[in-house]
């Protein structure tokens, strides 16, 4: 309904109200007042074939081809020359500096002819004035936002202007005659307005960019694009940049007028952005389709392209004005944040920008009252959609407060639960700690008791094989080497006891007990030599390199590493299968490799072997609880040292590395 009133109304607007219409062109005579427009005045003459002369259009074979103007010249986006001519007659009542000012002021080329002579046939009788925003160095362009340029008129005759226009942006044309302290007049006025719309469009774009670094809405840096590009647009299209640059805006004018397409791409993603238009999919296509073709406008005026291009934009720029329309309307019904100030700004900001667009295809004329449509709808246009954006961001600051104060309110209930949950596990966790520490000690008071208990008949047995070999010329007897394996075997029970309870320190305390320095070779030596007196059906290979070498820890602690592994490498090996051990020196490093033979394990049980109470997928019915390498880790790591395995096919490797003392081997000992 309401789109339809807006196209109902420009039709009636093309229909009563004048433009490029026939009519009598009459001559324009300066009276008393100070200013005359030529609308009214003119005749034109389009030149498709664009090589007519000036002697050609004086002829009288194309002079009849002259058609009268009614209102100013609008002809869209045509590159064709078009030519007009205007008849002045001064009186002497108009003041005696006459200044002719012609606009828009992005025209490219503008030549005027203005008869000195007698004979208005003879293009001797004229002279000639280049202007437009394609010509440089013109030295009237300081003087005024439009083009002009003085002119002398003999008083009570009548002088015919000829006009020819060439360019390759929208093709309108007016003018009219000042004098000079009117003219400065107006263009003090005109500077000042355009001065004030200029300013106010780069404030509210960079309002909106504070809004877009606060709060992170790509909207609202669309929108400060969007206002940015425009006021580049208006540079050229006001005339400013004439009087900011006059000897340079040549070079900028067709770019910055083609800013006007950046404009209607950021515009169309702020659409995109406001609406959500992804749910209406054929909206939502020619909304972006539109982005595209703003876009291509701006990238169009380097390849001189932009009267083919800007024609298209422009058409496709009308449905978007009414589906914007639409869609605010939509907005609005649904109550969505900012919904009746989008209406209000699409519908009356952009009914003056619809009447400017339709001027420029040549649908409604060219005249006074539609002159600066762009600029009042752009005006009403940003000051609604900027109260719009400003509304929807109130109310999604405020949906976040809401939502920070009910979150706040679920943490502090969340927080109190997980207190009170806390507070529970707190209380369970130092039940469980009390009773764990009450079984260390009772475990350790039994270990304590069996290791005494243990130790009274061990220590018996010894006494009496002391006393055995304290006999005469007991070495000879052949018992001596069945004594000395009961020796080493009495050794190795109380081992076991120390080793159980060093397992009981380890895993209740971790505390580091006496360390000191000792040499690694001879340790390794006394244990390899009790494995071989105790196990001598095994076969076990030695070598090291590492005679003097020394490092820091408990003797007792490393002693049983070696211990529980060439235990478990004794175990895991099959029949007559040879243990190979090694230890050398790599950097700052002792690295000991105990190597045997036994089944194959998965790969992912390497790491879990050093886990307390886990036994290889390939122990079987070997004797084990899975506490030695768990044992082994713990006392390397007290040492700050690391132990590894490594696998391959029937192949088993333990590698223990320990760093060395930092003191310097004694070489004495």
């Amino acid at each position: 309904m309401l789109y339809a009133s807006v196209m109902i109304l420009a039709l009636s607007l093309f229909i009563l109200l004048p433009g490029t219409l026939h009519g009598g062109a009459r001559t324009l005579l300066l009276d008393e007042a100070p200013s005359h427009e030529i609308s009214g005045h003119l005749e034109f003459y389009k030149d498709p074939s664009r090589k007519l002369s000036f002697t050609e259009i004086l002829s009288s074979k194309s002079g009849h081809h002259f058609q009268p103007l009614s209102g100013n010249l609008g002809e869209g986006y045509s590159r064709s020359p078009v030519w007009l001519r205007f008849t002045v007659l001064k009186t002497a009542q108009f003041p005696a500096d006459v200044w002719l000012r012609l606009y828009p002021p992005y025209l490219d080329y503008l030549d005027l002819y203005i008869q000195h002579g007698s004979d208005p046939a003879n293009p001797l009788s004229y002279s000639k004035i280049m202007l437009g925003d394609h010509v440089p160095g013109d030295k009237y362009k300081a003087m005024s936002t439009d083009f002009v340029t003085p002119i002398s008129l003999p008083l009570e005759k009548p002088v015919t202007i000829y006009v020819r226009l060439q360019t390759t942006s929208s093709l309108t044309f007016g003018g009219s005659i000042h004098s000079l302290e009117h003219l400065t007049q107006y263009t003090s006025r005109t500077v000042l307005f355009q001065g004030a719309f200029l300013g106010f469009i780069i404030v509210i774009g960079f309002i909106n960019l504070i809004f877009f670094l606060r709060v992170g809405d790509r909207i609202f840096l669309h929108f400060t694009l969007c206002n940015l590009s425009l006021a580049v647009y208006y540079l050229a299209r006001g005339g400013t940049i004439n009087i900011l640059l006059p000897f340079h805006s040549h070079l900028f004018s067709d770019y910055f007028i083609g800013c006007w397409g950046l404009t209607l791409m950021f515009f169309s993603l702020i659409v995109i952005n406001i609406f959500n238009t992804s749910g209406i999919p054929w909206i939502h296509r020619f909304i972006i389709f539109s982005s595209i073709l703003g876009g291509l406008t701006f990238i169009s005026t380097p390849l001189h392209l932009y009267s083919e291009v800007a024609r298209i934009s422009t058409i496709a720029a009308l449905p978007l004005i009414i589906i914007l329309s639409w869609l605010s309307f939509n907005s609005m019904v649904k109550k969505n944040p900012g919904g009746m100030f989008f209406l209000i700004a699409f519908n009356l900001g952009n009914l003056f920008i619809f009447l400017y667009f339709l001027s420029q295809i040549r649908l409604i004329p060219a005249a006074w009252w539609n002159s600066n449509n762009v600029e009042i709808g752009t005006f009403f246009n940003m000051i609604l959609m900027s109260v719009a954006l400003s509304e929807r961001l109130r109310k999604a600051e405020s949906s976040a407060a809401q939502l920070a104060r009910e979150t706040e309110k679920r943490a502090i209930s969340l927080a109190q639960e997980m207190t009170q949950e806390l507070e529970k596990n707190k209380k369970m966790l130092e039940i469980a700690l009390a009773s764990e520490r009450q079984a260390g000690e009772r475990k350790s008071r039994f270990l304590s008791m069996i290791s005494h208990e243990y130790r009274t008949p061990l220590a018996i047995i010894r006494t009496n094989i002391d006393l055995l070999e304290c006999e005469e010329n007991w070495h000879l007897s052949p018992l001596s080497i069945k004594t000395e394996k009961m020796k080493r075997a009495v050794k190795r029970l109380v081992e076991i006891m120390d080793i159980s309870l060093q397992r009981s320190k380890l895993s209740d305390s971790h505390e580091k007990e006496s360390f000191k320095n000792f040499r690694v070779a001879p340790m390794i030596n006394e244990v390899i030599a009790d494995f071989q007196t105790l196990w001598p059906e095994h076969s076990l290979f030695y070598s090291q390199t590492v005679d003097l070498l020394e490092i820091y820890g408990n003797y007792n602690y490393l002693e049983t590493v070696l211990v529980n592994l060439l235990d478990n490498a004794r175990k895991y090996s099959p029949t007559n299968s040879v243990i190979d051990v090694h230890c050398q020196r790599e950097r700052a490093e002792v690295v000991i490799k105990i190597h045997n033979q036994c089944k194959d394990i998965t790969s992912g049980e390497k790491s879990l072997l050093f886990e307390k109470y886990h036994r290889g997928s390939n122990s079987g019915d070997i004797a084990g609880t899975g506490v030695g390498l768990w044992q082994v880790r713990m006392i390397v790591d007290l040492h700050g040292g690391n132990v590894s395995i490594e696998t391959s096919s029937g192949e088993f490797t333990v590698i223990v590395r320990l760093p060395l003392a930092d003191m310097e081997p004694k070489k004495n000992e």
